[in-house]
């Protein structure tokens, strides 16, 4: 009784269930029915609307005006563009008014892309993408202004394993994942349009609208060059953050895609890259070549007599005056013809010399700007001091730099983001902020330093500085580091120091693989390049993002005991007064307070640099307390590279200009005091001319710029050896290349394993030299590794397999590069032993 009870309950529960089961599907039925029944509904009513006559009139209408629609298209895309990038509406409106024939343009290259509509039968899709596109390449512009004061380039796509590198340093990680779930979003509309959007229903006539595609956009450089022609557009900028606000981000990005490396100039050949070389008294090698090129061509001799005698002829003519001189210049062939980039680059040149700089920094007035603001810029002596002309010599003379005739040590540090706050007019400040470079700038040669770049392109004043290059001459937004030197080996100062015995070393307290530097001063011939991966670093700055300047001291001691027989050029770059600077209290109690700056956000961000300068000024002070301890012969330069990323202006700037930085000299064997302001690619060659050294092409050339009579003679002559080196025949060097890339040793340490202790649970590697970027090698495979100091490392056990394994420990740099290794340790591990009954 109780078992058929209990059977019939089963029953009537599997009945019950099943029943259930079936309600639910046929809900579930009934809700795909419902579902299905909207979704055609809503179809039909969408074809219904798409048949009806009104639709049909308003796409005939449509197709029928198209280009007029993708007119106003185009243009709006374009103001939504300027609208991100500037970070404001009205500033958008100001350009469409004030540059409405600038704003036409860049609709006109946003028009010639969406011609391709006319190729595909889903010409709503294309309209969407081709717009996003560009809205996207807007929208990374406005995000990228918001961190830097340079805009986005193209460039810029060589260095996104940079950026996501350096991710903690520029955007946040809720940043990066809204705006990856953005794309996502955009990508997925894309998605769901390409299966439900319309389809274009007439016939397709691709080849004619690919034939018109092609006409608009082969009318473009006719156009650009109309525009250049009348000043509408320029083909150069100066100041790449004021060029996109000029000229619009279109036009701008577009140039930087089309316009990259350097274009040879009209007049490059050999024999005209043997008459610059004559004209500066280049060396030994470098006269044979010239000897060479004079003998097959009598009408290049004449040339060269011409450039060099006939020159001196014609200026005592003339009797010598400025404007004489000048007058005579334009009657040279080069003087008929003035391209846009001798002219701004020429007042680049010009600019650097236009303040005295041996006053105290924060007595300077601008009276002395007006006075040279007269004088006539054709005269080589304007600006400028008189240097040396009696050149071709490697030996110190007894008169010049040294007295001994030794080769001193030369230390160059690059200063991160550095200059003066007293520099900056509405600035306050509760006490001096960098009082050893006022002492150094006011006992030690001194001046000025106009730069390449300013708030960002760290890279493109180190290159000037290292090779004596211009950066007027490449593309827009160019970084050299990730394009030319990625294919070609570069003279430079570390090659041209080599050559005079010199051991040369860089010091870098951030990665190594960052603006492909470790690539570039192979390029460049330098011997050895310490980066953050081969350094012990402890301190970082207040927002943890950089490390402090303190570990550089004991770097570049390293790198002078590196080479103990001979003197060194050690190039040392900072860090520590990078940005970004945050616009909330950091310091409780900071030792500068400053003052003048009404918004409270900038006020705090203002705060922070100016006490990061402090600590930079500290690391000043040291580094020449070391040097002087060392009792040998030693000169310093040190230089701002740009101004912080602050939003200044030219009005904010005592200078009156956001291009020009400072630099300052140290030495401890009696130096003359003799201030004066240059550009970056001169800074170099004229300390090497104070110390009498007189070798290396750009450098040689820019010691002998006062027998240039104009600044477009001087800016032609350095273009043409330029690109004969990097991008030309080396008919400078004879048709050769005499200097061909080192092999970077990375570090001046060896790194050592001296002894591995195993435990239950861990192997402890001790040794020397570890770094937080040491990660151990089993058997040439990478295990997680944890750094405990820069003597012990260790690695779990379980890592590790049984038997013999080989270990090895590789510093690391980013995208898993093997910077340097230690020395190979044998290990063996024993079986576990397991339990038997």
């Amino acid at each position: 009784m109780f078992w058929s009870r209990k059977k019939k309950e089963t029953k009537d529960r599997a009945e019950r269930k099943a029943l259930r089961r079936e309600r639910c599907l046929e809900r579930v039925r009934q809700i795909r029915a419902r579902r299905q029944a909207h979704r055609a509904r809503i179809l039909a009513r969408q074809e219904a609307r798409r048949q009806s006559p009104k639709w049909q009139a308003r796409i005939a209408f449509l197709n029928k005006y198209s280009l007029l629609f993708h007119i106003l298209l185009a243009c709006g895309v374009c103001f939504v563009i300027e609208w991100v990038s500037r970070h404001s509406f009205l500033s958008a409106c100001s350009f469409v008014l004030d540059r409405n024939l600038v704003f036409l343009y860049n609709s006109l290259i946003v028009f010639a892309s969406l011609m391709l509509v006319y190729t595909v039968k889903r010409r709503a899709l294309m309209r969407m993408v081709i717009s996003v596109f560009w809205l996207f390449l807007g929208t990374i512009n406005g995000c990228v202004l918001a961190k830097r004061v340079s805009p986005f380039s193209f460039t810029d796509l060589k260095m996104v394993g940079d950026l996501f590198t350096m991710q903690s340093n520029y955007f946040s990680v809720t940043e990066a994942a809204i705006v990856v779930a953005g794309v996502a979003a955009v990508l997925l509309f894309l998605v769901l349009v390409w299966f439900r959007g319309p389809k274009y229903q007439g016939r397709i006539h691709r080849i004619a609208g690919l034939a018109a595609t092609v006409a608009v956009v082969m009318m473009l450089p006719t156009v650009t060059d109309a525009a250049v022609s009348n000043h509408i557009l320029t083909d150069y900028f100066e100041n790449l953050a004021q060029g996109y606000k000029d000229y619009g981000f279109v036009y701008s990005f577009s140039s930087s895609v089309l316009d990259r490396g350097m274009s040879a100039p009209d007049d490059y050949s050999e024999e005209a890259v043997a008459a610059v070389l004559a004209k500066i008294g280049g060396p030994e090698a470098t006269r044979s070549a010239v000897a060479r090129v004079s003998s097959d061509d009598s009408q290049v001799e004449a040339r060269m007599i011409a450039e060099i005698g006939g020159l001196t002829e014609r200026m005592e003519t003339v009797g010598g005056s400025g404007s004489d001189l000048a007058q005579a210049a334009a009657k040279d062939d080069k003087a008929d013809t003035v391209c846009g980039i001798v002219r701004q680059q020429s007042q680049r040149t010009a600019a650097a010399g236009e303040e005295p700089a041996g006053q105290n920094l924060a007595e300077q007035d601008m009276a002395a700007d007006e006075e040279l603001d007269g004088q006539d810029l054709t005269d080589p002596e304007a600006g400028s001091e008189k240097v040396n002309t009696e050149k071709g010599t490697n030996e110190i003379p007894g008169d010049e730099g040294d007295a001994s005739g030794e080769y001193p040590n030369i230390i160059c540090v690059l200063l991160e983001s550095f200059i003066d706050p007293e520099l900056i007019n509405f600035l306050e400040l509760s006490d001096e902020v960098a009082p050893n470079f006022h002492y150094l700038y006011d006992n030690f040669t001194s001046g000025y330093l106009e730069v390449p770049v300013v708030g960002a392109g760290t890279a493109n004043t180190e290159f000037e500085v290292l090779t004596g290059m211009g950066m007027q001459f490449f593309g827009l937004g160019e970084y050299p580091y990730k394009t030319i030197l990625k294919q070609t080996n570069c003279e430079s100062i570390a090659s041209d120091l080599h050559t005079l015995g010199y051991g040369t070393h860089v010091v870098h307290n951030n990665g190594g693989n960052f603006y492909s530097r470790a690539n570039a001063f192979s390029m460049m011939g330098f011997d050895t390049f310490t980066s953050k991966e081969l350094m012990d670093i402890h301190e970082y700055t207040p927002l943890g993002t950089w490390p402090t300047d303190d570990i550089l001291l004991g770097e570049v001691e390293k790198s002078l005991d590196y080479t103990p027989d001979q003197p060194d050029f050690v190039y040392t770059i900072t860090v520590e007064g990078h940005g970004d600077y945050p616009k909330y209290q950091v310091l409780e109690d900071p030792a500068i307070t400053v003052s003048g700056v009404e918004d409270e956000g900038m006020a705090y961000a203002w705060e922070y640099y100016v006490n990061q300068l402090h600590e930079v000024d500290d690391f000043i002070g040291r580094l020449i307390e070391l040097l002087e301890a060392r009792d040998e012969k030693t000169v310093v330069v040190m230089f701002g590279d740009h101004l912080p990323t602050m939003g200044l202006t030219e009005e904010d700037m005592r200078t009156h200009s956001l291009f020009k930085t400072q630099y300052v000299t140290w030495n401890n064997f009696g130096m003359e005091k003799h201030d004066k302001n240059m550009t970056s690619y001169q800074l170099l060659a004229d300390l090497l001319d104070d110390l009498g050294i007189h070798t290396g092409t750009m450098f040689t050339f820019h010691q002998n710029r006062e027998k240039y009579l104009t600044q477009e003679e001087y800016q032609n002559a350095m273009e043409l050896l330029q690109y004969d080196i990097l991008y030309g025949d080396h008919y400078v060097y004879g048709g050769e290349n005499p200097y061909p890339a080192s092999d970077l040793i990375m570090g001046t340490q060896e790194v050592v394993i001296s002894q591995i202790m195993e435990t239950d649970d861990w192997y402890y590697i001790i040794g020397d030299n570890f770094t937080k970027w040491s990660r151990a090698f089993v058997n040439e495979e990478k295990v997680s590794t944890e750094y405990l100091s820069g003597k012990l490392l260790r690695v779990k056990r379980g890592k590790v397999p049984e038997g013999v394994s080989t270990l090895v420990v590789n510093q690391m740099g980013s995208s898993d590069t093997i910077f340097r290794s230690s020395n190979e340790v044998r290990i063996e591990k024993e079986p576990e032993e397991t339990e038997t009954e």
